[in-house]
C-alpha cells in the first residue's frame, strides 16, 4: 500500500538536470514499454542490493510485445566502486494488495524469467549533489554517503528476450553479485517518479518481502529507478495449417496455429510441393518442407486432375506426375486411373498381381479382371522344357500345364525329349540337397544367372561368374540364420549378410529378385571384378568374401578356407557338414605333344552331392543344364532366376544340374 505523510522534504528533482549525453545507450527519446520511465534521483537513496538482498519493484506493460533491454542505476556505498561479477535479474507476476488501503502491500509473485547477466554497459554520471545509502536489512542509512553513480544497460539476446501483455502489472527484481561484498557494496538508485505501490527488499531464500520508505522519517514511499525497453520483434516467414505463408511476428504465428520458420526466413512464390501419398499442392517452399514435401522447384505448378502412377514395387496410386516421378514411378497419362490389381504374367514366366497399367508398364501381359496369380505349377513347351509358372503364364508362353498335375518339374528329359514332370512322375536321384529356406531359398541353393546387366569383362565375354556363385552362397547363408523368416514380397531383414538396395519407400525385401543385381554389383566390386578385367583371381574373391563379412559384423563366425585341387571326397565332406562350396573348374585343351594348356576358368556353387556316387548337383551361373542349355534356349531370360524359386531344376523341383566326379 502506498502512504503519503504531509511533510516538507527537501529533495531536488532529476526533471531538468543536465544529465543528458551521460544517459548514454538510453534517453527518454528511445521511448518505452511500461506506464512511464522511473528516472534516477540524484540526491535521492542507493539501497543496498547485494546479495544475498535482492529489492523489486512493480511496473505495468504499456504495449505488448518483447522486453528486450533493461536500463536501471545504482552506485557504491562510501562511493568505494567494487566489481560486478553479475546481475542477478528476473521478471515476476504481480501478487496485488488484497485489500487496498492499510497495512498489506502488493509483492512479486511466480518467477517468469530469469538470467544471470554478464554483459552490461555502466555509464558513470556525477551530478553536483550528494546522495545517501540505505541498507533496509538492518535500517542503517547515511546521508550524504557519496556522489557519484551509474547507469547499467543490459542488452539482451533475442534468445533471451521476454514476452509481455499490455496493461499487466509485473516486478523487476535485482540483486549484484560483488567480488568482496565484505568491502564493496552496490545499491539500486531510488526515483521521484513514484507508481503504484512501494519497492519492496527481501533476503535470498527467505523472500520474505517487505515494503520500503525513504529514510529519514520513513514517511515517504520507496520506489526505484529503471526502464524497460522493447526490441522490434523480427518479422520472419509463418507456415501457416492451410500451408499458406505469411510474414508476421513468432507471436502472430504462434497465435495463429503457425510454425515460425526462424530469423531471416522469407516467403516465397508458390510452387508444386509433393507430399506423402503423392499429394500435390502449390506451398511455399518452407511450407512444403515444414510439411514433410518435397518442393519441386520455381515455377512449377501442381495439375489439376491427380494421374495413374506405377511405382517400382508394382503398386499404382493417383498421384500428380511431378509427384509420381518425385516417388520413382512412372506417369501414365492424362485421364488413367489405377484399378482392382489382376494376374500379370511378366516376361520369363513370373505372376505377379498388377494394375493392369502397370503390368503392361512392366511388358507384362494382363490376365482379366478378377484373375489372380496363384501357386505355380509346372508348364510343358513346346520345345519339351518344363518351367515353373502360374498357369496363366503357361498358356501365353503356348504351353501346356502338367496334365497328370505336377507339383514340380523334374529335371531330366527322357529319351523323347521331354521332361519328366510332363510325362511322369521320378523320384529325385541325389541324396543330399542344401537345405531350403522360406526366406528366401525355397528350393535350397539358388542359381543366378551371370548373363545379365552387362557383366562382360574387357573381353566382352560374359565374366561375373565369381561374384555371382558367392551371391548365392551368401544369399542361403542369410536364409538360413533369417530369424523370423518372412518370405518377399513383405519387407522382412533380421540378418545382417545381405541388404536391401532399396533407396526408396517402400523398401524391398533382401531376397527379392530386385535385390539380386545389385547385390551382385557389390560383391564384384568386393572381389576386384569389373567391366576391366576377364573374371575374378581366387584370392580376390577370397579377399572379398572376408572383407564382406567383416564389413557386416559378422566377422568370427564365418571362415572363407581356399583348397587347392580337391578330392571328391573333400567336396563331399564340406558340403555335408553345412559348408558353401564354390568350386573354380578349370578348362584344358589336350595338345598334339600330349600337354595341357588351360583355357580358362569357371566358378560354380555345390548345391547337393551324392554321397553313394560320384555325383555333384552344381547352381551353374552360365549353363541351365537340365533346362535344354546347352545348346537349346531354355524360353526366358536370365533374370527369370533372380527369383530363388526358379532353378535348372527344372524350375520348382530341387534338382540342379548334375555332374559326375572323377
Amino acid at each position: 500500500m502506498r502512504k503519503f505523510v504531509p511533510l516538507a522534504l527537501a529533495v531536488v528533482l532529476a526533471i531538468g538536470l543536465p544529465l543528458g549525453s551521460a544517459w548514454a545507450d538510453w534517453v527518454p527519446a528511445d521511448g518505452h514499454k511500461m506506464h512511464f520511465p522511473q528516472l534516477p534521483d540524484a540526491a535521492g537513496w542507493d539501497v543496498n542490493a547485494t546479495q544475498p538482498l535482492v529489492l523489486a519493484d512493480d511496473w505495468m506493460c504499456s504495449e505488448t510485445g518483447f522486453v528486450k533491454d533493461i536500463h536501471f542505476w545504482g552506485s557504491w556505498m562510501h562511493g568505494i566502486d567494487g566489481q560486478i561479477i553479475q546481475f542477478v535479474l528476473s521478471i515476476h507476476a504481480d501478487i496485488p494488495d488484497p485489500d487496498g488501503p492499510g497495512p498489506l502491500y502488493s509483492m512479486p509473485g511466480p518467477t517468469l524469467w530469469e538470467k544471470e547477466i554478464t554483459n552490461f554497459v555502466a555509464q558513470p554520471i556525477d551530478p553536483p549533489s550528494m546522495e545517501g545509502w540505505y541498507d533496509p536489512s538492518t535500517g542503517m542509512f547515511i546521508i550524504n554517503d557519496h556522489q557519484r553513480f551509474y547507469q547499467y544497460n543490459v542488452f539482451l539476446d533475442q534468445s533471451q528476450w521476454f514476452h509481455q501483455d499490455a496493461g499487466t502489472v509485473y516486478w523487476l527484481n535485482i540483486s549484484a553479485i560483488v567480488a568482496n561484498p565484505s568491502m564493496t557494496q552496490w545499491g539500486w538508485k531510488s526515483t521521484l517518479n513514484h507508481w503504484n505501490d512501494d519497492a519492496v527488499w527481501a533476503m535470498w531464500g527467505l523472500l520474505n518481502w517487505k515494503d520500503m520508505f525513504e529514510p529519514p522519517l520513513f514517511h515517504q514511499s520507496l520506489d526505484l529507478s529503471f526502464v524497460i525497453t522493447a526490441g522490434k520483434e523480427p518479422v520472419e516467414a509463418c507456415c501457416l495449417q492451410d500451408g499458406s505463408c505469411i510474414m508476421v511476428t513468432q507471436p502472430i504465428c504462434l497465435g495463429q496455429g503457425g510454425v515460425p520458420q526462424g530469423a531471416g526466413s522469407q516467403c516465397s512464390a508458390p510452387q508444386a510441393c509433393c507430399l506423402p501419398g503423392g499429394i500435390c499442392l502449390d506451398l511455399d517452399p518452407l511450407c512444403c518442407v515444414q510439411q514433410g514435401g518435397v518442393p519441386q522447384g520455381a515455377g512449377t505448378q501442381c495439375q489439376a486432375v491427380p494421374q495413374a502412377c506405377c511405382m517400382p514395387n508394382g503398386d499404382c496410386v493417383m498421384a500428380d506426375p511431378l509427384c509420381c516421378q518425385q516417388m520413382g514411378g512412372m506417369p501414365l497419362g492424362v485421364g488413367s486411373v489405377c484399378t482392382a490389381r489382376e494376374a500379370c504374367c511378366l516376361a520369363g514366366g513370373g505372376c505377379s498381381n498388377l494394375d493392369p497399367l502397370c503390368c503392361l508398364v512392366s511388358q507384362g501381359v494382363p490376365q482379366g479382371i478378377g484373375s489372380t496369380c496363384t501357386q505355380v505349377t509346372a508348364c510343358c513347351l513346346p520345345n519339351g522344357a518344363c518351367i515353373m509358372v502360374d498357369p496363366f503364364c503357361c498358356d501365353d508362353m503356348g504351353g501346356v500345364p502338367s496334365p497328370i498335375g505336377a507339383a514340380a518339374c523334374m529335371g531330366d528329359l527322357n529319351q523323347n525329349g521331354i521332361d519328366d514332370a510332363c510325362e511322369s512322375l521320378v523320384p529325385d536321384t541325389c541324396t543330399y540337397y542344401k537345405a531350403p529356406y522360406p526366406d528366401y531359398a525355397p528350393v535350397g541353393m539358388p542359381d543366378f544367372d551371370q548373363k545379365q546387366n552387362g557383366w562382360m569383362g574387357a573381353m566382352q565375354s560374359w565374366s561375373f561368374c565369381g561374384p555371382v556363385a558367392l551371391a548365392n552362397c551368401f544369399w542361403w547363408f542369410d536364409s538360413k540364420y533369417e530369424p523370423n523368416p518372412i518370405p518377399p514380397p513383405t519387407y522382412n531383414d533380421g540378418y545382417p549378410l545381405v541388404q536391401s538396395y532399396a533407396t526408396m519407400l517402400p523398401k524391398w525385401d533382401d531376397h527379392s529378385a530386385s535385390n539380386v543385381i545389385p547385390l551382385v554389383d557389390s560383391l564384384a566390386k568386393y572381389s576386384n571384378c569389373s567391366g576391366m578385367t576377364n573374371g575374378t583371381f581366387i584370392f580376390d574373391l577370397v579377399h572379398g568374401a572376408q572383407n564382406w563379412i567383416t564389413a557386416r559384423g559378422l566377422n568370427g563366425y564365418y571362415t572363407i578356407t581356399p583348397i587347392k585341387a580337391p578330392n571328391p571326397g573333400q567336396i563331399v565332406e564340406e558340403v555335408l557338414e553345412s559348408q558353401d562350396v564354390i568350386l573354380l573348374l578349370g578348362f584344358y585343351e589336350i595338345l598334339p605333344t600330349m600337354d595341357c594348356s588351360r583355357l580358362g576358368g569357371h566358378y560354380v556353387t555345390v548345391a547337393g552331392v551324392c554321397e553313394q556316387e560320384p555325383r555333384i548337383c552344381i547352381s551353374d551361373p552360365w549353363f541351365d543344364n537340365n533346362e535344354g542349355e546347352p545348346p537349346l534356349n531354355p524360353g526366358h531370360m536370365p533374370a527369370m532366376h533372380d527369383d530363388a524359386q526358379f532353378i535348372s531344376g527344372p524350375h520348382g523341383s530341387r534338382h540342379h544340374d548334375a555332374y559326375n566326379l572323377g
